[in-house]
C-alpha cells in the first residue's frame, strides 16, 4: 500500500488503492448467497454486510476487484493504517466478530473453514487484544503531536457499552439507527460456544461478543430502530406531494415533532398494533413488517405513532425478553442513542414493556468509551 500524503495531512489523493465502504447496511448478500456459504461453527450467524460475506460476493461477482488489493479491514482499521502509515491493519475482536467467521473463545479466524471454500483469507487483518497500541502517529493532526500512540480501532457498540455502564447490574438499550439491547457478563462468568450453555436459552437472536478485559456482552442486535422512523417520515412526506402540497412542505423536525404531539394525546395507548421489521432480522432474514388489528377508530397519527414506538421495542423484547433480564440480576435499564434520547413516547414504551426503570444516558457515545477504554488501560 503506498500513501500519499501532504504537509496539511491530507493522506489519500487517490482512489485506485481503495475500495468504496461497503457497511452492516449493505443488502448485496441475498439468502440464496448466504445459504451457499460454508457453515461457521461461532454463534454469530453469518448476514448480509458481514465483512467475510461481502468478500465472498466480491470473489463470485468481481473477482477482478479484489486482485487489486492485498489487505482488507473496516472503517477505523483503515483510518488507523492512515494516522500510523501502516501497510496492512490491525483490527481488534470487536471489528473481527462482525465480520463472521471469527471465534470469540480462541481468538482466531476460521481459517480451515474459509480456505476450504476458496476464501482470500490473505485480506484478513491479524487480529489484536482490544487494548493493544497499532502505531504510532506519523504527523501532527489536529494539535496532536507525532509519535502519539495510536490504539487498534475498536467496536462502536462495545464502546458506547462501556461508556453507559455504571453498575454491573445494568442493560443498555441503544435506539439509534438500528437497536441494540445488552448485558454484560464478567470475566469468571462460564461461557460456551453457544449463547445457551451461557444463559440456559436457546435464542438464536441473541449473540455472545467480545468487551473489554476479557469480558464477554451477551447482546440482542435488531435491524430496525431509528431508520424506521426515518422510512416513515419519507413516506408521509411522500403521500403529501401525492396529494399535490408541494408549498411548504414541514421539515423532518416538524413532522417528528407533530407525530409525538399526536401520541401524547393519545396517552402512550392504542389497540393498533404495527411490527416494525422492514428488513427483516438476522436470525429470521425473510420476516417483513406488518400493522394488524386496524380498526376506523385506530388510524391517526398518534395511533400509528405510538404502535411503531412500541412495536420497536416488543420486537427486541422478543429477543431478549424480561425473564432474560431477571436471570442476569438487571435491575434497570440505561438508554442510550439518539432515536430513544429525544422521543418520549419510546422511552415510555421501553418501561411499559420491560418493567423495569429507564435511566437515560445523553453523553454515553462510542467516543466517550474509546477514551475510558485507553484509560483504564493507563491504570
Amino acid at each position: 500500500m503506498t500513501w500519499n500524503t501532504s504537509e496539511s495531512y491530507e493522506y489519500f489523493k487517490s482512489s485506485d488503492n481503495v475500495s468504496r465502504l461497503i457497511t452492516w447496511e449493505d443488502r448485496r448478500c441475498t439468502n440464496e448467497f448466504l445459504a451457499t456459504l460454508p457453515g461457521t461453527r461461532t454463534n454469530v450467524a453469518i448476514s448480509t454486510g458481514f465483512g467475510c460475506a461481502s468478500l465472498f460476493w466480491l470473489r463470485k461477482n468481481h473477482p477482478s476487484l479484489l486482485e487489486r488489493f492485498d489487505c482488507a479491514g473496516t472503517i477505523m482499521d483503515f483510518i488507523v493504517c492512515v494516522l500510523c502509515q501502516m501497510d496492512k491493519p490491525f483490527m481488534s475482536p470487536h471489528n473481527a466478530v462482525s465480520w463472521g467467521y471469527f471465534n470469540v473463545h480462541n481468538m482466531m479466524w476460521e481459517l480451515e473453514i474459509l480456505k476450504g471454500a476458496k476464501f482470500p483469507t490473505h485480506l484478513l487483518p491479524v487480529v489484536v487484544e482490544s487494548d493493544t497500541v497499532a502505531g504510532k502517529l506519523q504527523k501532527p493532526f489536529c494539535n496532536i503531536p507525532s509519535g502519539t500512540p495510536v490504539g487498534v480501532g475498536l467496536g462502536d457498540f462495545q464502546c458506547s457499552m462501556l461508556a453507559s455502564l455504571s453498575q454491573q447490574s445494568d442493560a443498555v438499550l441503544n435506539i439509534g439507527t438500528s437497536c441494540q439491547l445488552a448485558v454484560v457478563i464478567s470475566n469468571t462468568a462460564s461461557v460456551g460456544e453457544s449463547p445457551s450453555q451461557a444463559t440456559n436459552i436457546t435464542n438464536e437472536a441473541v449473540q455472545i461478543l467480545p468487551f473489554f478485559q476479557g469480558r464477554r456482552v451477551i447482546t440482542a442486535a435488531s435491524l430496525s430502530g431509528g431508520n424506521v422512523f426515518a422510512t416513515y417520515f419519507k413516506m408521509l412526506t411522500s403521500w403529501m406531494k401525492d396529494l399535490g402540497i408541494t408549498d411548504s412542505l414541514p421539515s423532518t423536525d416538524e413532522i417528528y415533532q407533530r407525530i409525538l404531539d399526536s401520541c401524547a394525546d393519545k396517552k402512550g395507548s392504542t389497540s393498533l398494533k404495527v411490527t416494525p421489521t422492514l428488513w427483516g432480522e438476522r436470525h429470521i432474514p425473510d420476516q417483513r413488517g406488518q400493522m394488524s388489528n386496524i380498526t376506523s377508530d385506530n388510524i391517526s397519527l398518534g395511533d400509528v405513532g405510538v404502535a411503531l414506538c412500541r412495536g420497536l421495542v416488543e420486537n427486541v423484547e422478543q429477543m431478549m425478553s424480561r425473564e432474560f433480564l431477571d436471570l442476569h440480576g438487571v435491575q434497570r435499564i440505561v438508554g442510550t442513542g439518539s432515536a430513544l434520547l429525544k422521543n418520549q413516547v419510546l422511552q415510555k414504551q421501553v418501561e411499559q414493556v420491560f418493567g423495569l426503570p429507564l435511566v437515560l444516558s445523553e453523553n454515553a457515545d462510542a467516543s466517550t468509551g474509546a477514551a475510558l477504554a485507553v484509560i483504564a488501560e493507563k491504570n
